[in-house]
């Protein structure tokens, strides 16, 4: 028989304190700080999977109704139960049992300059910017999803005893519920948070610490898995591409050369490593982008040039030679 340590009934007492209907934003940075370490992680999923296959005949029942989700005033009841449970070696059979169905799995995507509202199975609203495609695999314990390139605003569902996580290849962002945004490109990954809390782990291959943002911060995640400083945005410019505009600052014209090509009918290439490094602030129309490039000129001295394969930025010396 397994019995039950000073971190599993901790894990009990977090997870029960996040089914609280009214459970307050502190309470929920405090819970994912705390589960911030390997192990407690590891408790808490497994006070989870318990809470999920408790049997019917233990659920709570208020009336008619039987319901493991545990209302307010029969909150700490339910968690007096969970903890006599696990005392009880309850703990080392359910903590066995897994996944209680098979993961449910779609895709979704937007083709190159659309941008797609698309609504998961959990009600979860999810707009894709162009060129995006993103995985989703779902089970009773977790929403998952997986997203290898482009940009989205996330609209999570709330369902606290299921967390929604987002994986990049270079660290994920782990929700609630909340509004955030996450754009992969050939920098790495920026998660904007729009509206409640995310936490941002690094890779399992890349030991590190974990960013908790709030509403109006941001952070990025290298090619190599590690997590910046948290910094201070405008939310709602970072998602304003959604709108039709791209508004950035400085960025590498690399990288937002990435992103116009996403939405832009005619690909758009750089010459040299020269011009890919310049760093450039400014606002982009999406149905203006030849014009916004041919803007550049007078401060950078490139030309955008045309050839068989699209649109070509070159340094005028360049240009000169060709």
């Amino acid at each position: 028989m397994s019995y039950p340590t000073a971190r599993d009934e901790q894990a009990a007492y977090w997870y029960l304190k996040l089914q609280e209907p009214h459970v307050g934003a502190e309470d929920i940075q405090a819970a994912l700080a705390w589960q911030a370490d390997p192990d407690n992680r590891a408790a808490f999923d497994r006070v989870q999977n318990f809470w999920r296959a408790w049997p019917d005949e233990v659920a709570i029942s208020s009336g008619t109704e039987s319901s493991k989700r545990a209302r307010p005033h029969l909150f700490w009841q339910a968690a007096a139960a969970l903890v006599a449970f696990v005392s009880l070696g309850v703990w080392a059979v359910l903590s066995l049992q897994g996944p209680l169905s098979e993961p449910s799995t779609r895709q979704y995507a937007a083709s190159i300059g659309q941008i797609r509202t698309v609504w998961l199975e959990d009600g979860t609203e999810v707009i894709l910017g162009g060129a995006t495609s993103i995985r989703t695999i779902f089970d009773d314990d977790v929403r998952r999803v997986v997203m290898s390139d482009g940009e989205a605003l996330f609209s999570v569902a709330e369902e606290p005893e299921r967390p929604f996580i987002v994986d990049v290849s270079n660290g994920s962002a782990r929700v609630l519920g909340t509004t955030f945004n996450v754009h992969r490109g050939p920098d790495g990954a920026t998660i904007t948070v729009l509206d409640g809390i995310v936490q941002v782990d690094p890779p399992s291959w890349r030991p590190g610490a974990s960013a908790v943002l709030n509403a109006g911060k941001q952070v990025a995640a290298s090619l190599d898995g590690e997590i910046g400083e948290i910094r201070e945005v405008d939310p709602l410019q970072v998602a304003s591409w959604q709108s039709g505009t791209l508004v950035f600052a400085d960025r590498t014209l690399r990288s937002i050369v990435a992103d116009l090509n996403r939405y832009s009918a005619e690909p758009v290439t750089l010459a040299s490593t020269e011009v890919a490094d310049l760093r450039v602030s400014g606002n982009i129309k999406l149905d203006h982008i030849e014009t916004w490039l041919q803007a550049l000129g007078p401060a950078f001295g490139i030309d955008l040039l045309h050839d068989e394969h699209g649109m070509v930025l070159v340094s005028r010396i360049e240009s000169r030679g060709r």
